[in-house]
């Protein structure tokens, strides 16, 4: 999915690159329950580079409809994103970019 209007330029190479990746993946290896939370852990990939993340779900069911609600933090310069990083570029000021970003999500499955 390419992004239109303000947010055109994350398409562009400096960002993900969508025109040449069009897709980004998120394989789940391992999930445990922990009190009213999961903590999943997965390979997660952007641009053909993989790696590992963490994050919390929340799982709710409701009649026949099961939700499932969390964040992902990701830090963008792991998948080869730096343009503004303060990382790889000093003396930014006030056009620096943050390193992370937050993925929020629902799922909603049918029984």
């Amino acid at each position: 999915m390419y992004l239109q209007g303000v947010f055109d330029h994350l398409n562009h190479d400096d960002f993900f690159s969508v025109y040449q990746f069009k897709t980004a993946s998120l394989k789940i290896n391992n999930g445990r329950k922990e009190n009213m939370h999961y903590i999943i852990s997965g390979d997660l990939t952007i641009k053909n580079i993989t790696q590992p993340i963490h994050f919390t779900a929340t799982v709710e069911i409701f009649s026949d409809f099961l939700h499932a609600l969390g964040e992902i933090k990701i830090d963008r310069t792991l998948y080869n994103i730096r343009y503004g990083s303060g990382k790889f570029i000093p003396n930014l000021g006030d056009k620096l970019i943050y390193d992370e970003f937050v993925l929020q999500f629902k799922l909603v499955g049918q029984r």
